[in-house]
């Protein structure tokens, strides 16, 4: 056995991107050979130049130690997948200002970050096919609230399907919720209308029924996602997650935040919207900014949380949110006609041990409402 395929990738700047890339693949093809790489991906590329190294030194200073890769025999499979991670790990964290130069490093960051995230999640497979189950348990004021999730393997071919899995902003979410139900169930009618944006696995949207009815509130809630593959795991999710006592129900239906809907069940408004990590593209925030704006009501009580990960990669995307909604003093100062759909609160939120992906750092949970000036 060899550790020839681990590359000190805590130290980006001294390998061509070429290089990183089959090291990516070898540990791909060791230890996840279902997961699926695009071969666009190999393709020869001239040489970029690189930068001088940073000095960046990591917390722990084994990581900036060169990995041996000489032939080690005596090391079980478990020890190097220790080491890849532990090399994945570095990479993901230490190459922003490597990969502000171009896409393709960005891209091989993104991969890293996905290879990371199988390697390290503890999963129970389960039948032929490249699913695994998530259990999630939640103290709720009326006791704990349990979860059952299918989640599917991703590949880097498809980057819409990202909601096949199961993300840390959904789980931290519903951690708060559960915490504080009242300050996030405001009710503006006898029946609360709950709206999911980007639902992915439907932890959220299954997390709030079982919410709601521990609480005897009556709710309809409306679980949404835009790829087949995603809306077809939901649906597998929800229905998987009985709720008897429910005082209300829980749809899955498609959802295009970039086309206005009207149609049932979107023609009513909604007092409730949630969405966890959709932010992977600049005009996703001004797409959710259009349909909240069609969608929320137009009544204090009636909000829109939004939670995102902050991850070296995703920093812009995270930006545009709060250039597309505007902060509830500026829209006062505007003296804008009616009411201005604003950011009233932002909470910044410690990454918890074994929560989220490894690049996650912490989280940024948006209090968006109407502010009625």
């Amino acid at each position: 056995m060899t550790l020839a395929f681990l590359l000190p990738l805590n130290r980006p700047d001294s390998h061509h991107p070429d290089q990183i890339i089959r090291s990516l693949a070898q540990i791909r093809s060791f230890y996840i050979p279902s997961f699926h790489i695009d071969p666009a991906f190999f393709k020869p590329r001239t040489r970029l130049l690189t930068v001088p190294d940073s000095g960046y030194a990591s917390a722990e200073e084994d990581d900036d130690q060169p990995l041996d890769r000489t032939d080690h025999s005596e090391i079980d499979v478990e020890q190097l997948r220790t080491l890849a991670i532990r090399s994945l790990t570095s990479f993901v964290a230490k190459s922003d200002r490597w990969a502000r130069q171009d896409q393709f490093r960005w891209d091989l960051i993104d991969l890293a970050a996905s290879l990371l995230s199988q390697l390290s999640a503890p999963v129970i497979p389960v039948e032929q096919d490249t699913s695994f189950q998530r259990s999630f348990k939640f103290d709720g004021p009326e006791g704990q609230i349990q979860v059952e999730l299918t989640d599917e393997e991703l590949g880097v071919e498809d980057h819409t399907n990202v909601g096949l899995q199961s993300w840390g902003s959904a789980i931290v979410m519903a951690e708060i919720m559960a915490q504080s139900p009242t300050d996030y169930l405001g009710r503006t009618s006898p029946l609360i209308r709950i709206l999911e944006l980007g639902a992915g696995t439907g932890l959220l949207s299954i997390f709030l029924r079982k919410l709601t009815s521990t609480m005897h509130v009556p709710a309809e809630i409306i679980a949404t996602d835009y790829h087949p593959d995603v809306i077809h795991n939901l649906e597998r999710n929800v229905a998987g997650n009985s709720c008897p006592d429910a005082l209300g129900s829980i749809q899955v239906c498609k959802l295009d935040w970039s086309q206005a809907t009207n149609g049932p069940p979107f023609d009513e408004a909604f007092d409730l919207i949630v969405a966890a990590d959709v932010i992977y593209q600049d005009m996703h925030a001004e797409y959710i900014h259009g349909t909240v704006s069609r969608l929320l009501r137009k009544a204090h009580g009636a909000k829109f949380f939004l939670i995102l990960p902050l991850r070296p990669t995703h920093e812009q995307h995270n930006q545009s949110v709060e250039q597309s909604f505007p902060a509830a003093q500026a829209a006062i100062d505007a003296r804008s006609e009616g009411p201005v759909l604003s950011i009233t609160r932002i909470d910044n939120i410690e990454r918890k041990q074994g929560i989220g992906r490894a690049d996650e750092q912490a989280y940024k949970l948006f209090q968006i409402e109407w502010v009625f000036v």
